[in-house]
Formats: structure tokens, sequence, C-alpha cells
């Protein structure tokens, strides 16, 4: 007795089987003519349709069938109906790719045509994306080309040139070129000679650094700083130039070996005469009646000291060189005396000067560069 072998096998229209829902060798088979087929798992767990070209306007499982898998499989082909005229398909696993074209119209992208394709040759003057053949690129040739007698090229071409561009030498119209930005300037021309456009650049419009500057680091190393500068050669100080501020060149003098202007402006040279030392006339009242007080001896040779308050500590700041120096201390009349602490620079010759009820005092210093010796005198 013969037995019937059935495979698993479906009626509904578009049905496919999970490939994972199928063993290795086993076939499913829908057999709805809507789209028939047979279906096997591939070694790679992929499903793998064997059916004739599916057609219809919409691709094959669009809308897969309820309890069917959803996709496509490689390969699978479709011509589709949507189209006119139709167009064959295949899943390239992606996308729908055209295979190729059926008929006139159909689109084939990037065509490598072989031997002596042919094609319709346009009429005249046509220009559009039509496809021109030999036989229309000849005749534009000849219809826009200018008539000629003689043989060849040798010949005379009757070309009609308008205007003066035959024997032209200069421009029918003067022309400007004017430069903008940070560069100004302008030029004139008719084409008949070169001319040259000279430009001036704004003030403050750019920057340079040294490097930018040819030579001028050099030319800036062989400068003296003005800090402690370093002089070499003869070196020539003009009449009247003041030195640190504190001596005063009455001529013009020359240096003619190394000097030293040290803060005592120390000038030995022979050359250097008429020095003339600078004065401190002027009385500089200090600011404070008690506490730390600063006495700067190289802006000004006299202070004057309001009428103490309290104990005073002054802090001294040196001159320049030796000089004679005075400190005037302020009394009402009515003050008690104060007790002053002095810096450990000074000496006072002979005894330690001492404050006296309501009197003023008068504190002379000679500082001979590193010390200062002074005498106190109060108020008879």
């Amino acid at each position: 007795m013969s037995v019937p072998i059935q495979n698993l096998r479906s009626a509904t229209a578009n049905k496919r089987p999970a490939a994972t829902g199928l063993t290795v060798g086993q076939i499913a088979v829908n057999y709805n003519e809507e789209d028939p087929a047979i279906y096997l798992r591939g070694n790679a767990d992929a499903l793998v349709k064997v059916a004739p070209v599916y057609v219809g306007s919409g691709a094959p499982n669009a809308v897969p069938a309820s309890g069917g898998a959803s996709g496509n499989t490689i390969g699978e082909q479709w011509l589709d109906k949507s189209l006119t005229p139709p167009v064959q398909k295949v899943w390239d696993g992606s996308q729908w790719v055209p295979s190729f074209a059926l008929a006139s119209g159909v689109v084939i992208e990037s065509p490598a045509l072989s031997g002596v394709p042919t094609a319709p040759t346009a009429s005249l003057g046509t220009d559009t994306t039509q496809v021109a053949t030999t036989a229309f690129v000849n005749a534009e040739i000849a219809n826009d080309a200018p008539t000629k007698t003689g043989g060849g090229a040798s010949g005379t071409w009757d070309i009609s040139i308008s205007g003066n561009a035959a024997t032209a030498t200069a421009l029918s119209a003067v022309r400007t070129i004017t430069l903008a930005g940070d560069l100004t300037g302008s030029a004139t021309f008719d084409g008949s000679a070169d001319f040259t456009i000279s430009g001036q650049v704004a003030d403050d419009s750019h920057n340079h650094t040294i490097a930018n500057v040819s030579g001028l680091q050099t030319a800036l190393d062989d400068k003296a700083p003005l800090a402690s500068p370093t002089f070499t050669g003869t070196v020539t100080i003009p009449s009247g130039a003041l030195i640190s501020g504190y001596a005063q060149l009455g001529a013009a003098q020359t240096f003619t070996a190394t000097q030293t202007l040290s803060s005592g402006v120390v000038l030995s040279n022979s050359n250097l005469t008429t020095i003339k030392t600078a004065t401190f006339n002027s009385q500089v009242d200090l600011v404070g009646t008690s506490g730390t007080i600063a006495i700067d001896w190289s802006a000004a040779q006299n202070y004057r000291q309001p009428e103490p308050t309290g104990t005073i500590t002054y802090t001294f700041t040196s001159p320049p060189g030796p000089c004679h120096l005075q400190l005037f201390i302020d009394s009402d009349g009515s003050s008690t005396a104060q007790t002053v602490n002095w810096p450990g620079t000074v000496t006072f010759l002979g005894s330690a000067w001492e404050g006296a009820n309501n009197k003023k005092a008068a504190i002379n210093l000679w500082y001979d560069g590193t010390n200062y010796f002074a005498i106190g005198t109060n108020q008879p």
C-alpha cells in the first residue's frame, strides 16, 4: 500500500515559514496560486525561496500573512506591474533592483554599449537631453560654421568682424582699479600700456612682531637697556644732561674710558668738569604722627614731621649718594615729649637726641653712602 508523504504546507496567500522553524533539509510548501513557492532553511539559517517570478503591482510579502515570516529572500524575483511597461526586479538582500529593461522607455542606469549602437537623429537646432548622433553633430557644424572659398584651411574665410576688435590697441572705455581695506590707492588704465598703483597702508591698521621685521631684533640687541646700561667705546653726554637726577653737566662732555654711574653718580674721568650738585630746596611734609613712618631720602633732602601724637618708628630709603639731610620735628607749643625709634644705620654724634616737651627740633644727618651720622637740636 502506498503512503503519501506530505511536507509542511499552507494554502494561505503570501504565507511563508520562518527559517528557524524548519529543520535542515525540511521543505515547506505554499500552494496558494497567488504566490506559490517551496521554502527551505539555508546553511546560514536564512529562508530560501524556490518559486516562479512573482507578478503583481506590490512587492511579494509586503504585508506578511498572519503567522508567516516577514521579509524577502536573496535572489527572489518580482515582475513589478506598477510600472509601464512592467519591470523585472530582484531582491539583493536590502532592496529591489531592476534586472533589465523589457521594452523601450525603461531606464537602464549607466549602460555600457558595444558594437555600433544607433539612435534616432534629432532635428537641426534640437537643444534637449536627447542623444546626439554623429549625423546630428555634422549637421550642426555645417549649419554654424562660416563659409569659405579656396581649398582647406589655407583658403580665405569669410568672417565678419564688427567694431574695432580687429585693430584695437586700447579699451573703448577707461577703467579704474581701486585698492580697498587697509591699503588705499588707485590707477586708471585703457589697456594701451602697463600701469603702476601706488598704495598707502593705513596707520595702526595692523601689527608686526619683532620677528616679522627684518633686522629689528639685531638693531635692538645693539641698544643699551634703560636699567643699568653698560657702555663701551666713546660716549658723549650733551650739555645740560641730568645724570640719575642728581648731577648735571654744564657743557657737553665725552667719556674716553669706561665710567660707572652708580647710585652715588661717580664720574671720575678728567674730561667731566663743571659738574653741579643738584640741591633739594623743597621741604616735604610727612604723613602720619605716630607709628611707622617712611622717609624717602632719594626723593627729597628736607622733611617736616607734623607734631607727633605717639611713638614714631622711622624707616629710611637711602639717597643716591653722600649728602646732608634735614628732618624738622614740629610742635604747637603744647605737646609732650615723644619717643622716636631710628633705623639701625643712624648714629648720633655725642649723646643721642631726645625730644623735649612743647619744643620743636631739628635733626641734621650726614649720609656717607652707607650710614647716617646725626645731631639733634631742640628749640630753646
